[in-house]
C-alpha cells in the first residue's frame, strides 16, 4: 500500500517534516500552487546564543499569485555566504557540526536561481543523511488542476496511494468524507517534540526550529 506525502518545499525544514517523509514511500512536492510569503518556503529558524535567528533566502519582487516554481532568488545579495557563516559561528562547536556542515556548504556553493529547486534540493540531501528512503515527485510534472482537499484526494488518486500521512493542521481543510468513499486512510501525524541537548543550554530549550539544530547536535540518527 502506497503511503503519499505531499507538502510545499521549504528551506531546511524543522524536523516534523522528515519524521513524515520517513513514514512515506512517496514524497509529493507541492510545486506549483501559490507562494507563501507569510511561510517558511523562503526561511527557517536556528538557534544562536541569543535566542533563534532567521535564515532567509531573499526572492525577487513578484506577483502576489506567482506559483511556487517560478520564485527567483536575489543573488544580488551575499546571502548564502551569510548563512553559512551564522551557522559556523553558532554550531561549530556542536558535536556533529563537521560532516553536515561540509555537506550544507557544498551544496549551497552550487548556482541556484530558483528557490523550489534549492529547497527540493536540501531536502533530498538531508533524507539521504538521515537514510530515509523516498520517491520524490513534483506536481507540477502531474497533470492536475484541482485545489485545495480535492488536490490532495486527486494527487494520491492520480498516485494509487490508499494512505495519505498528512500533519495535525490538515484537519483543518481535508474532506476527510471523500478521502472515506474512496478507501483512502487519512494517517494525521503530531510531532514528536523530543528534547536534546542544545548549543547555549543557558538560554534553555527551543523548540520547533529547522532541523540543521537537531543535526548538529544529535547526529544523523534522529528519526
Amino acid at each position: 500500500m502506497t503511503k503519499i506525502l505531499i507538502h510545499q518545499p521549504e528551506y531546511l525544514p524543522w524536523t516534523h517534516l522528515f519524521e513524515k517523509i520517513k513514514e512515506s514511500d512517496t514524497f509529493v512536492f507541492l510545486d506549483n500552487v501559490q507562494y507563501n510569503r507569510r511561510s517558511f518556503q523562503n526561511r527557517n529558524q536556528i538557534k544562536i546564543k541569543s535566542g533563534k535567528k532567521w535564515l532567509t533566502i531573499p526572492i525577487k519582487k513578484t506577483s502576489r499569485f506567482e506559483l511556487i516554481s517560478n520564485i527567483k532568488i536575489d543573488n544580488s545579495k551575499n546571502w548564502k555566504e551569510q548563512h553559512l557563516k551564522i551557522i559556523k559561528e553558532n554550531y561549530k562547536d556542536s558535536p556533529h557540526f563537521a560532516l553536515f556542515y561540509e555537506e550544507l556548504e557544498n551544496l549551497l556553493k552550487n548556482s541556484y536561481e530558483n528557490l523550489c529547486q534549492l529547497n527540493i534540493d536540501l531536502i533530498i540531501l538531508i533524507c539521504k543523511l538521515l537514510n530515509v528512503k523516498c520517491n520524490f515527485i513534483k506536481l507540477s510534472n502531474m497533470k492536475i488542476k484541482s485545489k485545495k482537499s480535492n488536490l490532495i484526494l486527486d494527487i494520491c488518486l492520480e498516485l494509487n496511494s490508499k494512505e495519505y500521512i498528512t500533519g495535525m493542521g490538515s484537519q483543518n481543510y481535508l474532506n476527510l468524507d471523500e478521502f472515506k468513499k474512496n478507501n483512502i486512510i487519512v494517517n494525521f501525524l503530531s510531532p514528536k517534540n523530543e528534547t536534546y541537548n542544545q548549543m547555549f543550554e543557558n538560554i534553555g530549550f527551543i523548540k520547533d526550529l529547522s532541523i540543521v539544530d537537531k543535526i548538529f547536535n544529535k547526529g544523523f540518527d534522529i528519526l
